[in-house]
């Protein structure tokens, strides 16, 4: 009777050591799972990263206008993307790939050719409202080739600005490029009427 009693009692401390091994390996696996996961998301950037892209971007546009109407020379460059594009290969149906890179080390010699009077009296007065949003997938190989130089999945916004040059019939015009490099709003491209380089 003895031996039958100390063998329920291994069975059932048996039992209870597999179903605590057991437990122990579920509770262990569903950590390392966890952290398995933790350590893949940092990796990869989530879809909803851009969430507020257009919030982003008319903060930088203010603030990009304000340094624009101060003509602050010292911090336009930190506004702008280098290579920064100042042209376009145009053809006789659209605007071509992006030209006349300019390194920041050279941006002081060209800053008066994009920065130019108009540039400046304009600017400061664009309105919001005409910024126009680049579709995500242009058809038109300037902003295809611009997109590269951005953060996959953010946006294009485009200032352009058509206006009667002062003391003149003639008509000019200007454009911005603006896009979200590293995580941050820049000026990435600018094109107009008269090369820049």
């Amino acid at each position: 009777m003895n031996q039958l009693l100390i063998k329920r009692e291994r069975i059932v401390v048996a039992l209870l050591m597999l179903t605590l091994l057991y437990s122990g390996c579920t509770t262990n696996a569903v950590k390392n799972e966890k952290s398995d996961i933790t350590a893949v998301v940092p990796k990869e950037k989530p879809a909803a990263a851009f969430i507020n892209d257009e919030e982003d971007f008319t903060a930088f546009f203010e603030h990009f206008k304000q340094q624009v109407k101060n003509n602050q020379a010292a911090q336009l460059p930190g506004l702008l993307n280098f290579p920064f594009y100042t042209g376009n290969e145009e053809t006789e149906t659209s605007m071509g790939k992006p030209s006349g890179e300019i390194e920041q080390s050279a941006f002081g010699q060209y800053r008066s050719a994009v920065f130019n009077a108009d540039v400046l009296r304009l600017i400061p007065g664009f309105p919001a409202d005409s910024l126009v949003e680049i579709n995500k997938h242009p058809d038109e190989l300037y902003y295809q080739t611009l997109q590269k130089v951005t953060d996959p999945g953010s946006t294009l916004y485009e200032a352009y600005l058509q206006y009667q040059e002062t003391g003149t019939q003639a008509e000019s015009f200007f454009g911005f490029v603006f896009g979200r490099v590293n995580g941050n709003y820049k000026a990435i491209a600018y094109y107009g009427k008269w090369p820049v380089k």
